[in-house]
């Protein structure tokens, strides 16, 4: 699903991109429940001209001048350091034939924690410094956020856009928010447990320590 709304997202942006070769999905499988692209081993994908390291969440592609950058921004527990991360970033690069890069709010061991113990607006803020900082999107880029990634696209296209988002792809976002405690159902077999449970936990969420602190709990006016 997600590289068919990467073709979808390229076609939008056609006028910007070359898309006299679509690419060769041949091999490819994915599902609704997950981000990753899965590829045969006996057909691997042509990367040639591409590079990364461990060190770095950057994929490198040699692209056109005129060709729209592509941003990523993970979810929650996730990392552009890790494996997966880097291999959706790749198969963005490859899909769309352009630059792509997730950008992280922290380095190699906080990127992960930085989802849960920074503020969403300090991390929507190192998001668009880090974005900035990268020559290779000046001239604007599309933003695609997987799950909690979806609100640092959403946080810098309201806050800052300069350089500008050109599309912006949700993946399974959480653009209409999120109520309740994950997997527990008050009215479900553990309702006993889990009504007293969401009810304290809503009540935390609101208070001025939790608002100063996680990511998930930060609230906004309408």
């Amino acid at each position: 699903m997600a590289l068919i709304a990467l073709v979808t997202l390229a076609a939008s942006a056609a006028g910007n991109a070359n898309l006299a070769a679509e690419p060769n999905l041949a091999g490819y499988s994915w599902d609704i429940g997950s981000p990753e692209v899965v590829l045969p081993v006996a057909a691997e994908p042509n990367l040639a001209g591409y590079s990364w390291d461990l060190g770095s969440p950057e994929v490198v592609l040699s692209s056109a001048p005129t060709a729209v950058a592509s941003v990523l921004a993970h979810g929650m527990g996730d990392s552009c350091y890790n494996a997966g991360m880097k291999g959706i970033t790749a198969q963005v690069s490859a899909a769309l034939g352009t630059y792509a890069v997730c950008v992280p709010t922290g380095n190699a061991l906080t990127d992960t924690t930085n989802g849960f113990l920074m503020t969403m607006d300090k991390n929507v803020e190192v998001f668009a410094a880090k974005i900035r900082r990268d020559p290779k999107l000046k001239g604007g880029f599309n933003c695609i956020g997987l799950s909690q990634g979806n609100l640092l696209c959403r946080g810098y296209i309201h806050m800052y856009n300069d350089p500008p988002v050109r599309n912006f792809l949700s993946i399974h976002g959480t653009v209409s928010g999120v109520a309740g405690f994950p997997r527990c159902d008050p009215s479900g077999l553990l309702g006993p447990v889990c009504k007293p449970l969401e009810e304290l936990v809503g009540d935390l969420a609101y208070t001025e320590v939790t608002q100063r602190l996680l990511f998930q709990v930060e609230r906004r006016l309408p």
